[in-house]
């Protein structure tokens, strides 16, 4: 159907388009999209570490990401995944199992604001230099209950 609707909204009429971030030096795909970068300073927070001399190795960094599970075989996050025990990523608290997939997408995006490869030229760029330990605490409806406090003790 041909038709259009008018809505009187002044806060829409009022918004200002798509906010760009700034990160020089950066060349992943999407990072100019990643606006709550800027907003953190973490391009400022990147230098500091540079310029004191103690930049730590990725090794040294395990980052426990409590949500649905990440996609362990993702481009930008493969090599970031930490190695438990067995190989494992980490551990799904709501299957019982090692099999940390994300079938919901929200840890896996999570997860690539944690630790996204910065300037391999693919997706996103992530805050740190990280492994990530990923906990699934979420079904697969998106509920986050009880295996939340059991994950807790494993992140230790």
């Amino acid at each position: 159907p041909n038709f259009s609707v008018t809505l009187e909204k002044p806060e829409v009429e009022a918004a200002h388009g798509i906010t760009t971030a700034t990160l020089d030096g950066v060349n992943d795909t999407y990072a100019s999209l990643q606006t709550g970068l800027t907003e953190m300073e973490v391009a400022e927070a990147w230098q500091l570490v540079e310029e004191s001399g103690k930049r730590s190795s990725d090794d040294e960094i395990i980052v426990a990401v409590f949500d649905s599970g990440v996609d362990d075989q993702h481009e930008d996050l493969r090599d970031s995944m930490w190695a438990g025990p067995g190989g494992s990523h980490g551990y799904n608290f709501v299957g019982d199992s090692t099999d940390v997939s994300d079938r919901l997408g929200h840890g896996t995006h999570c997860a690539g604001t944690i630790a996204a490869h910065r300037n391999n030229g693919k997706g996103i760029t992530g805050i740190a230099e990280a492994k990530l330990m990923s906990l699934n605490i979420c079904d697969d409806s998106g509920a986050c209950n009880v295996p939340g406090l059991r994950a807790c003790s494993r992140a230790r």
